[in-house]
């Protein structure tokens, strides 16, 4: 080099000439990777460094001396070659290799910082099936591979492919919500995690739930011996997480049922003659369906048939009108309230998901018959709710 001995590999300085001196390689340097702190490491068919045997793979200090705590990932039972190499941002190196002598690692792996094997990198996966040539790590930490393999980790991929790369931290994302729910209903838990390959324990007051493996927990058909904390662990090859406790309440099961409720609009003290038909269009079979004289307006009309068609539409009129009546479609719960005439009962409320310690009342009914409905026409636009039935003394 600009008459310099130099074996296999040198160093220009800023003017292109040769550094004076740099380091003795006994044979051919196929690629070399400057590190961030000036480190080189270097990679080829040499066997030795400076005089030092460090055959196939070597790191070199600033100065082109070699660095004794690289150790290089040399197999305990074989050698090879590296191919390329790449740097990861937290330090580790990927290296694509051909394996020679029947060495006990596979064509693609990741060292630690010092060169020794990372175990954790394709732990429980087999990697490429051949020969990798090439490889960059994206910005993202993604790593791009190319080269004469077919199968990445069990999954087909000719030539090239993209691996997840730098393993996302293993974190809660989502944790289950507390619910409450009544008896034979069924409920269902879930998390949401990141991670590499996570995998999940559900447990039920602290016991093991058989079967309960997956991001989501069903529970079909709870019963009160169902209430109490689930939680689920998500573990992977860098640790375990647990998720915030989730509590189940299982309560009583109260009569209700869905009904369309008709928000009626015009003017006060008139008359709204209200009609439902099963289709729509010129040849409709409008029938007639109660005649309501509106005292407010809005008012609340409810439509109790049983059993409900499974389309049905509405409309009203009314004769000569000032301005034109209205109506606005909602479902409601329609819930059975039964006891002596006289009584008073209280109507509380509760989210389906969320605290399951926070009812809340939404009326006292004084019953004027010994079974009659409330509606709840509060909980339009609003989560799911549950109820319960109490009577006053």
């Amino acid at each position: 080099m600009n008459g310099l001995l130099r074996k296999s590999i040198a160093r220009l300085n800023a003017d292109g000439s040769p550094d004076s001196f740099f380091a003795d390689v006994d044979t051919t340097v196929i690629g070399c990777l400057p590190q961030p702190d000036g480190k080189v490491l270097i990679w080829g068919f040499f066997e030795f460094v400076n005089g030092v045997s460090h055959p196939g793979f070597a790191r070199l200090n600033v100065d082109g001396s070699l660095d004794p705590t690289f150790v290089g990932g040399r197999d305990p039972e074989g050698t090879y070659m590296a191919k390329a190499v790449a740097l990861q941002p937290d330090g580790k190196l990927l290296v694509a290799r051909e394996v020679l002598n029947g060495g006990g690692h596979p064509c693609f792996v990741r060292l630690t910082a010092n060169g020794s094997w990372d175990n954790s990198f394709f732990a429980g996966q087999s990697g490429p099936d051949n020969v990798v040539d090439s490889l960059a790590v994206q910005p993202d930490g993604k790593v791009l591979l190319g080269g004469e393999f077919s199968v990445v980790n069990q999954t087909p991929c000719a030539g090239v492919v993209r691996l997840m790369g730098l393993y996302a931290p293993l974190a809660i994302l989502a944790n289950p919500s507390s619910q409450t729910a009544e008896v034979g209903s069924s409920v269902t838990f879930s998390v949401s995690a990141s991670g590499y390959a996570p995998v999940f324990q559900w447990f039920f007051n602290s016991e093991v739930i058989n079967n309960g493996t997956n991001v989501k927990l069903p529970l079909p058909s709870i019963q009160p011996l169902d209430s109490g904390i689930y939680t689920v662990v998500v573990t992977n090859i860098t640790g375990a997480v647990t998720s915030a406790p989730a509590v189940l309440a299982v309560i009583p099961s109260i009569e209700k049922r869905v009904v369309p409720a008709l928000s009626l609009v015009g003017e006060s003290g008139s008359s709204l003659h209200l009609e439902n038909s099963t289709e729509l269009g010129p040849t409709a079979n409008w029938l007639p369906l109660d005649t309501v004289t509106l005292k407010n307006s809005p008012q609340w009309y409810f439509d109790l048939s049983s059993p409900l068609p499974s389309q049905s539409y509405y409309r009203a009129w009314q004769a000569a009108p000032a301005s034109p009546p209205g109506l606005d479609l909602h479902f409601v719960r329609a819930i059975t309230l039964t006891g002596t005439i006289g009584d008073a009962i209280l109507v509380d409320a509760i989210n389906q998901f969320g605290p399951t310690n926070a009812w809340f009342t939404l009326a006292t009914v004084m019953l004027t018959n010994s079974s009659q409905f409330y509606f709840d026409t509060s909980a339009i636009g609003k989560p799911t709710r549950l109820y319960r039935l109490l009577q006053v003394p």
